[in-house]
């Protein structure tokens, strides 16, 4: 896990990353994977269990953080273009237009995913675009657009992170968990702050469609 920038989400997030999956009942998962190894001394029964653990999260990861495939390039050139409230309505595909590199940052220690973004993605910086997804509170009045619900969202190894985006409002904001909706802002991409998404929308807002 130290090789990924959701390090540096999670704590600008204040996730606890447990909450993102309905309760389990743990000890029968341990006892079931324990089953004929009496022979061993309570230490080798914890260092297995944690090697499993770190295997699944790495595997999870892994599965996160294959590169994106933006689908239809051609077809989606065709959509860029602004509606009557000089609009951009893009979607999530679109996010796809994006190289993930393995960087270290010698300020923090860690390795992290640093983006290199496509023609498309730049051709909407700096204007205003609008997205439809789920809505994120964090911790700290932090709010993310997701492709998918939190259980199954970026923080909880569900797909990678061009499926979240930054929302900065210009006021205090309250939304309900996983309340879907379509939200507008100035693209910003940004590839050097790690305490912010790949993808952010400055001066965020609700954006009330007729659809």
């Amino acid at each position: 896990m130290n090789k990924l920038r959701i390090i540096a989400f999670s704590f600008f997030c204040g996730l606890i990353i447990t909450s993102c999956s309905a309760p389990v009942e743990e000890s029968q998962q341990q006892e079931a994977m324990l089953e004929g190894m009496d022979n061993l001394t309570q230490f080798e029964k914890d260092l297995y269990l944690d090697s499993i653990q770190m295997a699944l999260e790495d595997s999870l990861t892994e599965a996160a953080m294959k590169q994106p495939i933006l689908v239809n390039r051609e077809e989606v050139m065709k959509k860029l273009k602004p509606n009557e409230d000089n609009i951009i309505m893009i979607d999530w595909n679109m996010l796809n237009d994006i190289t993930l590199n393995e960087c270290f940052n010698e300020d923090i220690g860690e390795y992290y995913w640093c983006p290199e973004f496509g023609s498309i993605m730049k051709s909407l910086e700096g204007k205003t675009v609008a997205l439809k997804g789920y809505i994120l509170p964090l911790d700290g009045g932090y709010f993310v657009l997701s492709m998918n619900p939190m259980a199954s969202c970026f923080f909880c190894g569900g797909s990678g992170p061009q499926s979240i985006v930054d929302l900065k409002f210009k006021g205090p904001r309250a939304f309900k968990m996983d309340t879907y909706l379509t939200f507008k802002g100035k693209l910003r991409l940004n590839a050097d702050n790690i305490e912010e998404l790949f993808y952010v929308f400055d001066d965020a807002d609700v954006y009330e469609t007729e659809e």
